[in-house]
């Protein structure tokens, strides 16, 4: 008899534990999602080199979203998007053998025009649903994100000036800048928020919003004296082929674009709105 009874005790005991980790939203798991995400351009310019208000960026992402429990899922994002590179104020001093009193001649450059940022991002993540389902109803985020950032300059020429003979200089490729881009990785963390709704027990409706702290670039606004790559410090920032010829910032041009790219990154991910559709899978 005692057995009997444990045995009752322990399958109540069991049922309950499953009635606790039950899947989501009709018995379903995993919701796979397309979402679109926007953010006005305001100070940096577009892929389009637009800027302002009415200029945007625009993103796409592909989730996967698994149930743990009726609170709780976890997954994966892959996103594409491009936005644009400002290089306004950027300036390089360079030297290029001798003048005509024997010593280096130094000539001026800046960049004309802007670059694209081309990102791709893979992304992990942990939902908590409120008052909810999951995937119904209000959530949080939290998650890990990283980038591969592919930056293009094909939009990208240089204006020079000569001192010793008073003369202009235009230039298609400057130096040893690679004429197919620059390619960099950033991480970082996100944090959002938003709300879901269910259309026919099948559709998964989403709207939110994404903060991202790309930590990589942190250094680049809140280094030191030495490390501080605001925009406004490029300004004749001495930078020549030769390493050892530079403010102590960066080691060569191409460093001070990357540098560049890595603010970008900052930015574009910093907030962006997001509307998703998606359907209940498995």
């Amino acid at each position: 008899m005692k057995i009997i009874i444990i045995i009752v005790l322990l399958g109540l005991g069991i049922s309950n534990l499953f009635a606790q980790v039950a899947p989501g939203y009709m018995g379903k798991r995993l919701i796979i999602e397309y979402s679109g995400s926007t953010a006005p351009a305001l100070f940096r310019p577009n892929k389009n080199g637009e800027n302002g208000l009415f200029s945007w960026n625009y993103g796409h992402k592909i989730t996967a979203n698994y149930s743990l429990n009726r609170k709780v899922a976890v997954g994966a994002s892959f996103e594409l998007y491009k936005t644009g590179v400002d290089y306004d104020g950027l300036g390089f001093v360079e030297g290029r053998g001798d003048n005509n009193f024997g010593g280096t001649e130094r000539s001026f450059f800046s960049p004309n025009g802007y670059g694209i940022a081309n990102i791709k991002g893979l992304s992990i993540f942990r939902a908590k649903y409120k008052n909810g389902i999951t995937p119904l109803g209000k959530y949080s985020v939290w998650g890990l994100k990283l980038l591969f950032v592919s930056t293009d300059l094909s939009e990208v020429k240089f204006r020079g000036f000569k001192p010793s003979n008073n003369s202009n200089i235009d230039e298609e490729v400057f130096l040893d800048l690679p004429k197919g881009g620059m390619n960099t990785t950033e991480w970082g963390v996100f944090y959002g928020a938003g709300v879901n709704r269910i259309i026919k027990d099948r559709i998964v409706i989403s709207l939110g919003f994404v903060l991202a702290f790309t930590w990589s670039a942190m250094g680049e606004f809140f280094g030191d004296n030495n490390k501080n790559y605001d925009f406004t410090d490029y300004n004749a920032l001495g930078v020549s082929n030769s390493p050892s010829y530079n403010n102590g910032n960066v080691t060569s041009i191409e460093e001070a674009f990357q540098k560049i790219s890595t603010e970008r990154t900052f930015t574009s991910q910093f907030f962006n709105l997001k509307i998703g559709i998606g359907f209940l899978a498995y």
